[in-house]
């Protein structure tokens, strides 16, 4: 068999190089990261050791070994920074069997141990640094080469019982966030087996507070530490502005009972970071413009037209503590705006005008002018946004605190329509095929803006030509009122619901309805007008009183009146009318319409409708001596009327008439001084309840006999016997004992005789 020449020289070169390769391992620190080459011992109580492992994997076909734990296998000597003759490197030995054999797919382990051994010319608080070098050799060439790799070694000292790893505890560019908080743990470990119990535990804050401490910490009602274990502490900071702040959390606990105070504590620091913008000046190039500008807020003022601009110079400053890079710059719409709001302002100039940082202190100019496009008041929101978010350099970033604002709002005048009521009920009205009745309301209209109100229309938005409203123009001023007045005139029976639309130019309501109702129904009912059946008075010491009562139904439909009143006046005199309705029901006197002496009429009108009540009136009158004792107290159905302003007589009327009488005593002296001659007598008050009296009047002194019978022509009793003088005379008598009846008392003067009917009523 042939060999070709190349390919024999390649054989020979793979065999050597085969021959001299160093072994496939992987050298790290056990349980870390593969890239870690620190081996942290923490820290050690003096005189103490503690121990750390080294693993070795074999991931190569060979065996691998480490056959001492000297020179060339392993090397620890000092850091480069510290002098070679120093002897704290052999703080550092390796404490494992050797040689160590590491089969291939197999890991082994390497021992190390720190002495911690008590160096004078080391700080106890500074740590002990040593390197070491580890190689490792194929077992079939144990002399090399060399898989290797370099370690640092790092442990601290101390002769307390407590120790911590965690000294300090940094919290580096936290965002001001009022709603999250950052969390550390302070790990504390007991170095002996003896059981340490925490007599204090205090937190001082070093930096100044407003308001509640940025830094605070969990602390324990009670903490033992046990022998060889650890305890743990929650620090927590929240930043509530930016800039630095820090505390100390100190443990304090003691060796034994007679030994002094030991304290083992930890500094905390903090950071608050925050991204932010302040408006420091907004100015303008034009003369008599209303710009202002308050907070993050840039107020361009009225305008009176969509022609006239603004224009304003924003002047901001970066008064937080990061320099952001500036994403995007853009209008976005505030809660409840419209794309008309943000096209009523123009940006002109951005900040990211060719350099994007914003430098902290630094200040920067946007310009924007403003052109309303559509009436009333325009606003937007200047977002700015950056790239804080993205930062990984800065914890607890909230949501959407990338984004700084500034809100931008101009005005055009407007007009603004307030209507009240914001719903119509009218009154029942009556309807009537014969004739035409109304019903009223009105309405208020006021310009709550800055501009007229020109109302172009009122109508019904059903098209109803029932509902007429005057005037149907109106133009009112700013701040301004003006009454619509309302009249329904219904053309058919039933319950109409219906709206009033108001068409005018005010901003975003160019029609404003308001809904209406009213129930048309034709009314079937009787009004039963009643007057009392006996009313009487003393001419000249008392008036008159005549309520006069209604019975209907159809009341609250009804809203004129008028009232035909039979009397006799020359005995009684009209003064005036009490209304028992509403405020404005019956304000005011009825009107009289007529008075021929023995009959009456008055008038009432009543804006709305009447109120539905037992009694409608109190008349009121002066009674006089005239050609009678009484006077009739009538209700003229044929001539009283009820109805509406369009149909004045819609229901029919029927009435329940009385009577007036005058007081017995001035009646009979009054007669007496009439017929001279004649003997008269009375009864008081009839009917009679329990005691009576009879009043006579003797044009002479004669004898006088009375006696009370009943129907039967019984005598009952003996009322007066006896001679009497001329003039008037009262006797009392007792009625207790009569039950319930008519009665009669027979008067004897002389040779005549008067009868004397009354009643005896319980």
């Amino acid at each position: 068999m042939k060999i070709h020449r190349t390919t024999l020289v390649l054989l020979l070169v793979c065999g050597c190089l085969g021959a001299y390769a160093q072994p496939q391992v992987e050298i790290t620190v056990q349980a870390s990261t593969p890239s870690d080459t620190t081996v942290d011992f923490g820290v050690t109580f003096v005189g103490n050791h503690t121990r750390r492992s080294l693993s070795i994997r074999n991931v190569g076909s060979d065996t691998a070994v480490l056959l001492t734990g000297s020179t060339p296998f392993i090397e620890i000597a000092n850091v480069p920074w510290v002098p070679s003759a120093d002897t704290r490197y052999q703080n550092f030995v390796v404490d494992s069997p050797f040689p160590v054999v590491v089969p291939p797919g197999q890991v082994a382990l390497v021992e190390l141990r720190y002495l911690a051994r008590e160096e004078s010319a080391i700080s106890r608080d500074s740590a002990i640094e040593a390197q070491m070098r580890l190689r490792v050799a194929r077992s079939a060439e144990p002399e090399g080469p060399f898989a290797e790799r370099l370690f640092l070694l790092r442990g601290r000292r101390t002769s307390q019982v407590l120790v911590t790893a965690n000294p300090i505890i940094r919290f580096d560019s936290v965002y001001v966030n009022l709603n999250r908080r950052l969390q550390e743990t302070f790990r504390v470990r007991n170095l002996t087996d003896k059981s340490v119990d925490i007599e204090r535990q205090t937190l001082e804050i070093k930096t100044t507070v407003v308001g509640e401490p940025e830094i605070s910490v969990d602390i324990k009602p009670s903490v033992i530490v046990g022998g060889r274990d650890s305890t743990f502490w929650d620090i927590y900071y929240q930043p509530r502005n930016l800039g630095y702040d820090s505390a100390v959390f100190t443990i304090q606990y003691r060796l034994d009972t007679t030994s002094g105070p030991v304290t083992l504590d930890t500094k905390i620091t903090g950071v608050g970071v925050e991204q932010r913008l302040r408006i420091i000046d907004v100015m303008s190039d034009q003369v008599g413009t209303g710009l202002r500008w308050y907070g993050d807020t840039v107020d361009f003022g009225t305008v009176a037209s969509a022609q006239d601009t603004v224009r304003a110079m924003i002047i901001v400053e970066n008064v937080g503590n990061l320099d952001p890079r500036i994403l995007s710059e853009q209008k976005r719409l505030l809660t409840g705006g419209t794309a008309s709001d943000t096209a009523s302002f123009r940006i002109v100039q951005r900040m990211d005008n060719g350099f994007p940082i914003i430098l902290r202190g630094a200040r920067d100019t946007i310009v924007v002018t403003y052109a309303p496009a559509t009436a009333g008041e325009s606003s937007m929101r200047y977002a700015i946004t950056t790239d804080i978010a993205s930062r990984l350099s800065i914890r607890a970033v909230p949501f959407g605190a990338e984004v700084m604002s500034f809100v931008m709002i101009g005005r055009q005048r407007r007009a603004r329509i307030s209507v009240d009521p914001a719903l119509v009920v009218f009154d029942t009205v009556a309807y009537s095929s014969s004739c035409v009745s109304v019903v009223r309301d009105s309405l208020r209209i006021t310009n709550t803006g800055d501009r007229v109100l020109d109302v172009s229309a009122i109508r019904s938005r059903a098209g109803s030509l029932a509902l007429q409203a005057t005037p149907q123009t109106l133009a009112i001023e700013p701040l301004q009122s003006a009454i619509v007045q309302l009249v329904f005139r219904p053309d058919a029976e039933g319950t109409i619901v219906d709206t009033i639309d108001i068409v005018s130019n005010a901003h975003q309501q160019t029609v404003v309805g308001v809904p209406y109702r009213v129930v048309a129904q034709r009314l079937r009912d009787t009004v039963i007008m009643r007057m009392p059946d006996t009313v009487s008075a003393r001419p000249g010491y008392e008036n008159v009183m005549v309520d006069v009562s209604i019975t209907s139904t159809a009341l609250q439909s009804l809203s004129r009146c008028t009232l035909a009143i039979n009397v006799d006046t020359t005995v009684l005199h009209f003064e005036r009318a009490l209304s028992y309705g509403t405020a404005t029901e019956l304000a005011g006197s009825p009107e009289r319409l007529s008075n021929d002496g023995y009959s009456m009429r008055l008038g009432w009108t009543a804006p709305s409708t009447f109120a539905d009540r037992p009694v409608f009136t109190r008349l009121i009158y002066s009674a006089r001596l005239g050609d009678r004792l009484d006077s009739p107290l009538g209700i003229i159905s044929s001539a009283s009327t009820f109805g509406t302003a369009g149909c004045p007589d819609l229901v029919p009327v029927a009435s329940i008439s009385g009577v007036f009488r005058i007081d017995s005593l001035c009646g009979l002296s009054y007669k007496t001084a009439m017929l001279r001659n004649q003997s008269l007598a009375a009864v008081f008050p009839n009917p009679v309840v329990d005691n009576g009296r009879l009043t006579l009047v003797m044009p002479r002194r004669e004898r006088l006999r009375a006696v009370c019978i009943d129907a039967f022509g019984r005598e009952r009793m003996v009322v007066a016997d006896g001679d009497h003088e001329a003039g008037t005379h009262a006797v009392e008598f007792d009625a207790h004992d009569l039950p319930p009846a008519t009665y009669t008392i027979i008067v004897w003067v002389g040779s005549r005789y008067l009868a004397v009917p009354f009643v005896v009523g319980r």
